[in-house]
Formats: structure tokens, C-alpha cells, sequence
């Protein structure tokens, strides 16, 4: 009887809305309430077509939140009706996969995907409203740390969430840091002047932490059962560690020098003295490197020796 009165109210509630034609931000904040109410409805009547008009509700919201949030404004960066719409979307699509996961209403391969599309809408509806507080409200040459510090941030809500209420799925997220570390160095190194370095302004404390978050990151997947990908997600975390820390070494001795039988020795030193580094961290068996010893002695320095390889080469080019 009590989840047939919240239908009918979810109802009514609704029919006022078209009757309004209230603007999109308002119009999302209603779809999303009454999508998580009758979300929450289904779970606990076990009624299949209750829920899944909750989850198409709140799939309307998103659109309708998506379709007005880049409109031209400025406000309080993070304390706006913007923001915090996202926001409330976000938490009705985790709260709504957190509480169908736990009830006994999960017993289906068709529950474990709905589970996943939720954190897929919450997960997209949370970066949507971020990246539109750093574009409207960071100058350009820091959008890109923006954007960065942002990722950062969210791993280390996303861990502490999961931690604290034991909920493994929402450490997918964590998988996302990455990726988008990843897209960020191109489109930096794309945008910008060849040399432009990527430690100056916000990047010298930005970066540091964003690898300190990545490595965070593999050391809570260490300790978790997850793919044997996780070689490739090392690998290519210290990959870019490296790149990036050869690229700002490179950069930093040209400001000093022109390319000389000097700096092509440094470098040469630089190499070694990597490579000695992870030899001595792997023999006092520390993590990372005794998680995979042969991919962080051979794939560091080696992938040290081919970024300064391929840095001279271009340096030598006319």
C-alpha cells in the first residue's frame, strides 16, 4: 500500500511539472527525485517495471540536466545551481545501484548491468558538472590542471567511499584516473608550444599529486581480486611518470644549454641513475616494483633510454 501512495505521488508530482513547464534545472531535479524515489520503490516491492521507470526517469533527468548545463553564466565555482544539480544526480544514481547491490532483489545478471548503467549515469553526470566548473569559471592555461586536480579529487572521494561503506563496484571509477591522465599530457602536448613545460604555474604541484593518486590507485587494485590488466595499468603509469619527468629534465637543461656533448652525457646520467634507482627499490623489496620486478626494472629504464633517445633525435633534426 505505501509504495502504490509514493507512485501516485511520483505521478502527480510529475503532472505538475509538464503543467509548469518549469526550466530544464528544475525540471532535472524533479525527474531525478522522482526517479530515485520509485528506483527505491521497485527494489523493495520487487517490482521490475516500477524500477525501470525510475531508472528511465532518471536517464531523463540526465538529459535534460546535459542540455542546459553548458548555457553561458558565471557564479561561485562548485556553489551553484549548476553544480549541485549534478550533484544531486550523481548521489540518486550511486545511492540507487549501492541499495539494489545490497537488497536481495539482486539475483540477476539483468540486476548487475542496471547496477553498472547507474554508476555509468552517476559517473558521467558527476565529470559533466565538474568539467563545466573548470571551463567556465579556470583561465585557459590552467584548465588543464583543472581538469586534473578534479580527477584527483574524485579517485580519492571514490576510494574513501568505497572503503568506508565496503562497496567494491565504485572502484571502477578509480579506473578512469588514467585514461584521462592520459588524454589530458596529448591534448597539453598538442595545444601547446613544443617546449612549453608542464611543471610551471598550477602543473609543478598538480602533476606530483595527480601521480601520487595514480599510484595510490594501484596500490588499493593490488589489494583487491581484479584483471590481469593491472600489469599494463603499472606499466603504463610509470611510462608516463617517466615521460613526463624526462620531458621536464630535457627542457630544463636546454634552458641552460644548447645540445652539446655535455647535456647528451647528462642525460646519459640521468638514464643510468634511474635504472639504479628501481634496481635499488626492487632489492629492498619495496612496492611498486616487487608487485612486477622485471616489467619496473626493465620497462623503466628502458622506456627512460627511449624517450631520451627519441627527445636527441628531434633536438638534432634541423
Amino acid at each position: 500500500m505505501l509504495y502504490s501512495y509514493i507512485v501516485r505521488a511520483v505521478g502527480l508530482l510529475l503532472a505538475l511539472l509538464l503543467f509548469l513547464f518549469l526550466e530544464p534545472r528544475w525540471a532535472s531535479f524533479l525527474f531525478t527525485l522522482g526517479g530515485g524515489i520509485l528506483f527505491y520503490a521497485g527494489v523493495r516491492s520487487k517490482k521490475f517495471a516500477v524500477r525501470l521507470f525510475g531508472l528511465l526517469l532518471q536517464c531523463v533527468a540526465l538529459y535534460l540536466f546535459l542540455d542546459a548545463v553548458w548555457y553561458p553564466f558565471r557564479a561561485t565555482i562548485l556553489l551553484n545551481s549548476y553544480f549541485l544539480g549534478s550533484c544531486f544526480i550523481v548521489l540518486s544514481a550511486l545511492f540507487s545501484a549501492y541499495y539494489l547491490e545490497n537488497s536481495s532483489a539482486c539475483n540477476s545478471v539483468r540486476d548487475h548491468w542496471t547496477i553498472l548503467l547507474l554508476l555509468i549515469l552517476g559517473t558521467l553526470m558527476w565529470y559533466a558538472g565538474g568539467l563545466r566548473e573548470i571551463y567556465m569559471n579556470i583561465i585557459l592555461p590552467e584548465q588543464f590542471n583543472g581538469v586534473l586536480l578534479f580527477i584527483s579529487a574524485t579517485s580519492i572521494v571514490a576510494g574513501i567511499i568505497g572503503e568506508k561503506i565496503h562497496w567494491q563496484k565504485i572502484h571502477y571509477i578509480l579506473l578512469l584516473q588514467l585514461p584521462i591522465m592520459l588524454c589530458v599530457l596529448t591534448l597539453a602536448l598538442i595545444s601547446g608550444p613544443v617546449d612549453y613545460p608542464l611543471l610551471i604555474g598550477w602543473g609543478a604541484t598538480v602533476w606530483p599529486i595527480t601521480f601520487f593518486v595514480q599510484f595510490r590507485i594501484l596500490a588499493l587494485l593490488d589489494r583487491l581480486e581484479w584483471p590481469k590488466l593491472r600489469a599494463y595499468f603499472h606499466l603504463i603509469s610509470l611510462w608516463t611518470v617517466l615521460f613526463v619527468s624526462c620531458r621536464e629534465f630535457i627542457l630544463k637543461a636546454l634552458q641552460l644549454q644548447s645540445v652539446s656533448l655535455f647535456s647528451i652525457l647528462s642525460f646519459t646520467v640521468f638514464v643510468t641513475l634511474t635504472w639504479l634507482f628501481v634496481a635499488r627499490i626492487m632489492a629492498k623489496r619495496y612496492w611498486p616494483v616487487t608487485e612486477f620486478p622485471a616489467l619496473y626494472l626493465w620497462g623503466g629504464g628502458g622506456g627512460v633510454a627511449l624517450f631520451m633517445f627519441g627527445w636527441l633525435i628531434k633536438l638534432a633534426l634541423p
